[in-house]
């Protein structure tokens, strides 16, 4: 959805509006989107950290407007500016996709001297580079280092497994205390209007019949009227 067309709708419903994704906005609506640039950062700072030097990247989209890749290429160069580095590529990838980080990758390790590792913009795209490097003879992460961002699951059954960047999804955070869990999540019993109790056995029915009968008997004694006749039940029913 572009500024223009979030313009349009705005003029025409009341509705609260809150955005999902990592398109940038004039900052009029609420927005929900992971730091671009932080995770970026965080992936890169992990690679170096590891002691690689000659880092190289994919998935960078210079002509498109969509703000993620200019925001991850922005985190990988902070990140290795701050540690005195400079990057070996960036490679474009017109699609994040498998293929796309494949060809990016065999590119890459054309190069003299080559990466010994490679930040991609996503595990689609690691997932190719993994494949790459494999079919070149090297070895992950010996030879060269893979780092991804998105944690997919798919990412966790590739052998080997391309290194995830958590930075902005947080594992699971602890089941919060009674006293902390908000109130819509509190279980609340069902309506009594929705069940219905059934008497289970005759005697138990007779039993509320009598029950009945007293409360008229009482009310009518309270009244100063005639007292209704009472019927008794045959013994050892």
């Amino acid at each position: 959805m572009t500024p223009a067309e979030l313009l349009e709708m705005n003029g025409r419903t009341t509705m609260p509006l809150v955005l999902l994704g990592e398109h940038d906005f004039d900052g009029r609506y609420d927005h929900v989107a992971i730091d671009n640039v932080q995770a970026a950062h965080d992936a890169t700072s992990h690679l170096v950290s590891l002691g690689r030097t000659r880092i190289a990247a994919i998935g960078a989209q210079p002509d498109e407007e969509y703000s993620t890749p200019q925001q991850r290429t922005a985190g990988f160069e902070s990140a290795l500016a701050d540690a005195g580095l400079a990057p070996v590529s960036i490679e474009a990838a017109a699609h994040y996709r498998r293929a796309d980080g494949y060809q990016a990758a065999r590119a890459l390790l054309e190069r003299d001297p080559r990466p010994d590792a490679i930040f991609c913009y996503s595990d689609l795209l690691a997932m190719g580079a993994l494949r790459a490097v494999f079919d070149a003879g090297l070895r992950v992460p010996e030879d060269v280092a893979i780092i991804g961002i998105d944690d997919i699951e798919e990412g966790r059954y590739s052998r080997p497994h391309s290194a995830p960047s958590r930075s902005t999804r947080p594992s699971s955070p602890p089941a919060p205390s009674p006293a902390s869990r908000p109130a819509s999540t509190t279980r609340m019993p069902r309506p009594c209007s929705s069940w219905r109790r059934t008497p289970s056995s005759p005697a138990r029915a007779r039993s509320a019949a009598d029950g009945r009968s007293l409360r008229r008997f009482r009310d009518a004694a309270l009244r100063g009227a005639p007292q209704p006749a009472r019927h008794a039940h045959p013994s050892g029913g």
